[in-house]
């Protein structure tokens, strides 16, 4: 009978949930007692969080289940949903409020992931000429809005000439860079051109990362992000990294970052101010084939400055 009182995939969420808790016990050194004490409770939400990595809402079903195995057990479930462990999961909840945003469905990246992102690359085990060329990657492609199949090389090895951005194609000047897409996804003539400003203050500067990466690479005509073992940074191995880095932070929410989410961040930030920013600048930052893109691209490099500094009041703002 008891049995019954639930689907086969409930009695499989219970038995992960006790199995994480076991595992719990076992980090912390002590024995699992029941019922679990508000103090217990509490830190093993905190560690669902933490440790593997879990959402606010999967954090949630997780403590939920976990008052059910109490009350099965003829126990009060107190502890599992004390104020403590309440606040634990809504300061999960605010963290994840404010660190991303959708964008059509997308997780778009924000600033305060871009620095996630830059702190795991300066943690990991890569190479330093390597961690440049992943970091330059990601910095530009955010502050530029950068389509991922006109940054980076399609493939691992080898690479075409005629699509590849080399640094051929890139201009570095004292407080900017202008970077030359031979060819692009709208398939203009003559390809198109971007421009990469300085920006201060959070250790992310997209200029300063091109020029670092532009000092220290041995081939300065060869392709802009190739890897120390002569093999390119390509959309999906860009993809997988930065999705191993959110993984501590987001769980399974850093699989909805992908390449896309540079692209979409500014835009969609930009988005939230429509008194500071026109729909045109933003379509035109993103180069959307738009009649308010064509008559953007017309904007000398002073006015595209102009605007760059209102973008970086955007994501300066408190």
């Amino acid at each position: 009978m008891l049995n019954a009182a639930y689907t086969a995939d409930t009695w499989k969420s219970f038995n992960s949930i006790l199995n994480k808790l076991r595992k719990f016990h076992i980090e912390i050194q002590t024995d699992l007692i029941w019922p679990l004490s508000n103090e217990i409770a509490a830190k093993f939400c905190n560690w669902l969080m933490t440790k593997e990595g879990l959402t606010s809402k999967s954090t949630t079903v997780y403590m939920n289940a976990l008052a059910t195995i109490h009350r099965l057990k003829c126990l009060s479930d107190d502890s599992c949903k004390s104020p403590i462990v309440k606040t634990l999961i809504k300061g999960k909840e605010n963290l994840e409020s404010n660190l991303t945003f959708k964008s059509k469905g997308r997780t778009a990246m924000s600033l305060p992931v871009l620095k996630i992102i830059g702190n795991e690359i300066a943690k990991c085990e890569m190479n330093s000429y390597d961690k440049q060329v992943l970091w330059s990657a990601c910095c530009t492609s955010f502050f530029a809005a950068c389509r991922m199949g006109e940054l980076l090389p399609k493939t691992k090895f080898g690479w075409d000439k005629n699509s590849t951005l080399t640094w051929d194609n890139v201009k570095i000047e004292n407080d900017f860079a202008t970077i030359h897409f031979k060819k692009t996804k709208t398939r203009t003539v003559g390809g198109e051109k971007i421009h990469v400003f300085s920006f201060k203050g959070h250790n992310c500067c997209p200029l300063k990362a091109l020029k670092k990466l532009k000092n220290v690479t041995a081939n300065s005509s060869g392709p802009v992000f190739k890897f120390s073992d002569g093999s390119n940074l390509t959309k999906s191995r860009l993809n997988t990294k930065i999705r191993f880095f959110l993984k501590n932070y987001f769980g399974d929410l850093a699989n909805s970052f992908s390449g896309h989410s540079f692209r979409a961040g500014i835009p969609t930030l930009l988005g939230k101010y429509p008194d500071l920013i026109k729909d045109s600048h933003i379509m035109g930052w993103g180069r959307w084939s738009s009649n308010a893109f064509l008559h953007y691209t017309k904007l000398r490099t002073d006015q595209k400055l102009c605007l760059f500094k209102k973008i970086e009041n955007v994501l300066n703002f408190k």
